[in-house]
């Protein structure tokens, strides 16, 4: 809609930043083109919609700096530049701020004029740009979208993990849950049937009110016959030093963790819904870590190993097992995986054939292809096997 009432506005508008370069605009049409390009660029990619960040960069900061521009040499006219020079600088401070790259957008603004008297300006403003823009916001507008999905690229590739990970993905939902008016009696026996290590207080719509650890309940056990008839659940019970939300992240869980120095918290349905979920483990944290390392690590790590391997090395993936590459036997020519049963005959996998170089067939530059039990041996092909020594 703002497109149609704007068209300056539609794609790209390179054109009307050739305008305003050359100073063909009036000073109102250069102020709403401004607030109608914000406008549309943030309804368009706040909408999801198809578009990108540089050109927009680049329209916004030609209009404000030709408008800015044109205010100056209106007041100082023999001691200014003409308004394009003015819109070049917009151009590369706008870019410099929004991408954090400053010597990115001062180069693209030389590029584009081939004029070393806009370099000094241009510098100026660009360092500028980018420390107003870092003062206020640490992200660019690119790396703000990886730190959304849990990449940061300021930080380690652990923390990354983890920020990635929800707690809603490991939460456990076998909890032991007592009310608050439980005697101590019913929690003594809950103690002795139970094989948790924490127990959670709740009231009678499961909101949360406090949590006991069997080690405070050890301490009672001498005076039960004193407490059982005086002493309630809500009484021992004392508020978590933490708790965590569904959304959470795995990486405030283990802050968490190290923070007070426990091995179990209670996991929440929301801010506004106290409900009692479950609880999460340090223990569940490590191993969704190792689980996501993992699988990490699979594509790259498998590929090491299966380009290592060759008729001349044995590559140990583990204890008893190992990948090798062999010549296939003269009988397992021209019969398929499924004919051989090399399975069940011989003990082995096979995880990919190598083909000759010269196969047209073949897969170059890749360590071999991933063969189906319909597959027949050719001659010259190489099996990547897999099994016990």
């Amino acid at each position: 809609l703002v497109a149609i009432i704007f068209p300056q506005i539609y794609g790209v508008g390179y054109e009307t930043i050739n305008d305003a370069l050359w100073g063909r605009n009036v000073r109102w049409v250069l102020a709403i083109l401004i607030g109608a390009k914000i406008l549309a660029t943030a309804a368009t990619l706040g909408s999801g919609g198809s578009g990108g960040i540089f050109a927009p960069s680049l329209f916004i900061g030609a209009m404000l700096g030709c408008l800015i521009g044109e205010q100056v040499h209106l007041m100082l006219p023999e001691m200014t530049a003409p308004p394009g020079a003015y819109a070049l600088v917009g151009m590369g401070a706008l870019v410099a701020g929004t991408t954090h790259a400053p010597i990115s957008a001062i180069l693209i603004i030389f590029e584009l004029t081939n004029d070393y008297h806009i370099i000094p300006p241009l510098m100026v403003s660009c360092i500028i740009s980018v420390l107003i823009a870092t003062y206020f916001k640490k992200e660019s507008i690119y790396t703000e979208k990886l730190v959304r999905r849990g990449l940061n690229i300021y930080e380690g590739r652990d923390i990354n993990i983890l920020r990635a990970l929800r707690v809603k993905e490991i939460v456990n939902t076998d909890v032991e849950k007592i009310t608050g008016d439980s005697s101590f009696t019913d929690l003594i026996r809950c103690m002795i049937r139970s094989q948790h290590q924490e127990y959670f207080v709740v009231n009678e719509n499961d909101e949360l009110l406090g949590t006991i650890s069997i080690l405070e309940l050890k301490e009672f056990l001498q005076e039960e016959e004193y407490l059982s008839g005086l002493v309630i659940a809500a009484d021992i019970a004392h508020p978590p030093p933490a708790y965590l939300y569904l959304e959470d992240n795995l990486d405030l869980a283990m802050h968490h963790f190290g923070r007070f120095n426990v091995d179990e918290l209670p996991v929440l349905a929301s801010e506004d819904n106290r409900r009692l979920i479950g609880s999460i483990r340090r223990k569940d944290v490590i191993d969704a870590y190792n689980r996501e390392i993992f699988k990490w690590d699979l594509a790259g790590g498998m590929h090491s190993v299966v380009t290592a391997a060759s008729k001349e090395r044995q590559i140990e993936l583990a204890e008893g097992y190992s990948l090798v590459e062999i010549d296939p036997p003269d009988g397992f020519i021209g019969k398929s995986i499924k004919q051989l049963n090399i399975r069940a005959r011989y003990g082995v996998e096979v995880i990919l054939i190598r083909k000759p170089l010269d196969d047209q067939k073949g897969i170059p530059n890749r360590p071999g292809a991933i063969p189906s039990p319909d597959y027949v041996i050719q001659p010259g092909d190489r099996l990547l096997v897999m099994g016990e020594k």
